[in-house]
């Protein structure tokens, strides 16, 4: 029975031998195989004393077949180390290299529609001639404040970049200080603050689900009654009443 050697050189340690015996598992069935990784400790991963519980669901599957875990250090197979950690995919007929740019799509609108905003126009302006002092235009012609990108009030694009920030999957409905402390690191708008607050305090869920961190102001207190007549005089001065509908 021949013995099939299965190379598998990612950072992704115990997960990569459960996924390439996934995609190959219809060839290692009834076969010995001999999986070598990069990561020592997996050597161990049969004879450990504690699994968390999804290492005790691939468990289920890694027993269904006979293969053992042998360390091969990835300075001793250079060229192979560097390029699986550069491919994506192999192919039948040969190696299909691909590569994942990520960009931030906000960055890119803000620079697009800066301008299109008549106060930092103003501020272009004074920065080109020296007279803003905290302002700065890159070499793309990009304004900043302080290093941070200054956002255009156009398009809703602020109030996109609020919802963004606060109600998407990876933002969790931050409060106020930290998803300014978060903003403010490469934004920048005129009453950024303030804009944060009141968007915050009108979401729903915030809301229903979060509270005060405050005491509890407790029950009103009597004022103190005087022994005496003209004891203790206080004042207070009404100027404009508001109006009554129907009146």
């Amino acid at each position: 029975m021949p013995t099939i050697f299965v190379l598998f050189w990612v950072f992704l340690g115990d997960k990569a031998v459960v996924f390439a015996l996934k995609i190959l598992g219809h060839y290692l069935y009834g076969v010995k195989c001999e999986v070598f990784t990069d990561h020592h400790s997996l050597q161990h991963m049969f004879t450990k004393n504690y699994l968390n519980l999804t290492q005790q669901r691939w468990m289920e599957l890694l027993k269904d077949y006979d293969f053992t875990i042998q360390y091969y250090p990835g300075k001793a197979n250079v060229v192979a180390d560097a390029l699986s950690r550069k491919m994506l995919g192999i192919s039948e007929r040969g190696g299909v290299l691909a590569s994942i740019e990520v960009r931030a799509t906000f960055i890119e609108e803000i620079k697009a529609k800066q301008f299109e905003d008549e106060n930092l126009n103003e501020l272009k302006k004074k920065t080109v001639i020296g007279k803003a002092q905290e302002t700065t235009l890159d070499a793309e012609g990009v304004l900043s404040f302080k290093e941070r990108i200054c956002v255009p009030r156009v398009d809703d694009l602020i109030q996109k970049l609020l919802t963004e920030s606060h109600s998407s999957r990876y933002s969790i409905h931050p409060g106020v200080t930290k998803m300014y402390r978060d903003l403010k690191r490469i934004n920048w708008w005129p009453s950024m603050k303030k804009n944060i607050a009141e968007f915050v305090a009108k979401c729903q869920n915030c809301q229903q689900v979060k509270y005060e961190h405050q005491r509890p102001a407790g029950l009103l207190q009597r004022m103190p009654i005087p022994e005496w007549k003209w004891e203790r005089i206080a004042m207070d001065f009404v100027v404009v009443f508001p109006r009554l509908w129907g009146f």
